[in-house]
């Protein structure tokens, strides 16, 4: 898939779980802030050339967006390419910046983490030998895939192991519901409180489409890449989407690369509330809006469709 949705939804989240010792809980910064930087299709394994190209776009992203998390939004490697043989230096490879950085992460896994050369389960397991990765699969099924769970983000003053989360980071594919469902209305009875989240998904839900075709897109309300399909920031029902930007140079399509990053804050997010925009292999930013009350009315400089080649 050549531009995946990252689903930035408030919805009633899900129950606590335990983090990696090293990194301890995710945590708002001392300044009541949360950082989030998303990488998509990133498709290792493509060719040398093009993996060359996509760790100089996450060099660039990263440094220019000191984060205090990084979400890998599907497609970690390339499946004509990657077998069970070599996936593991190709996972290790693409994890060099963060691991470089003493970031912490976690994966969603894509279409082309699932194939007949190699699994999804085999790229876990190769993610969980590094401290860093908060990775997890917390469904299990034959047709419920690898990587549906959820992270609890703590408040900046949080102590100990009876605090309620502030913020969910859930990724759940559509054959969850059902668990996710349940698992929400426990969460709900344990706090007393509905929990603001924010959930990560690698294909497109179908109302994103939807939206695009049928409601159509404002360059200019919801900004953003809207060529062979819906590329913008929509809100829709209640819930707002948007896609994250082609990180790797692996895979299909030619749109300049770059990374969404999302940025939420202790005081916004109790109105429902977030900051989002692309930085851009370039160094500039483009998209930025706010996800408020008054987004789909506020007016948003148009993103401009650039493209980048080898």
């Amino acid at each position: 898939m050549f531009r995946h949705l990252l689903l930035a939804s408030l919805f009633a989240g899900l129950s606590y779980q335990q983090s990696s010792n090293k990194f301890g809980n995710l945590k708002f910064s001392k300044n009541g802030t949360f950082h989030l930087n998303v990488l998509e299709d990133l498709h290792f394994g493509d060719s040398n050339i093009k993996d060359a190209h996509t760790l100089k776009v996450m060099e660039t992203v990263l440094n220019a967006e000191p984060s205090d998390f990084v979400v890998i939004n599907g497609d970690l490697l390339d499946r004509a390419s990657t077998y069970r043989e070599n996936r593991t230096a190709y996972i290790d490879e693409l994890l060099h910046p963060l691991v470089a950085r003493n970031l912490t992460w976690a994966s969603t896994y894509g279409n082309h983490d699932h194939t007949v050369n190699t699994s999804a389960k085999l790229i876990l397991e190769t993610e969980r030998k590094y401290p860093n990765s908060r990775t997890q699969q917390m469904v299990f099924g034959r047709e419920s895939g690898v990587s549906n769970y959820y992270l609890p983000v703590y408040g900046s003053n949080c102590r100990g192991c009876n605090c309620t989360p502030e913020l969910l980071i859930c990724w759940v594919d559509g054959t969850v519901a059902t668990w996710f469902q349940q698992t929400n209305a426990r969460l709900v009875e344990k706090y007393k409180k509905v929990i603001p989240s924010i959930g990560f998904v690698h294909i497109p839900v179908n109302v994103a489409e939807a939206f695009g075709m049928k409601i159509g897109v404002d360059a200019n309300r919801q900004p953003g890449i809207n060529d062979t399909m819906p590329m913008a920031q929509q809100s829709y029902g209640g819930v707002n989407l948007c896609f994250g930007q082609h990180t790797g140079y692996g895979g299909a399509g030619d749109w300049i690369r770059g990374a969404r990053q999302i940025l939420i804050t202790q005081s916004k997010l109790k109105n429902l509330e977030l900051d989002t925009w692309i930085r851009l292999e370039s160094g500039g930013v483009v998209g930025s809006v706010s996800l408020n009350s008054t987004y789909n009315k506020d007016f948003y400089p148009a993103t401009p469709n650039q493209k980048t080649y080898i």
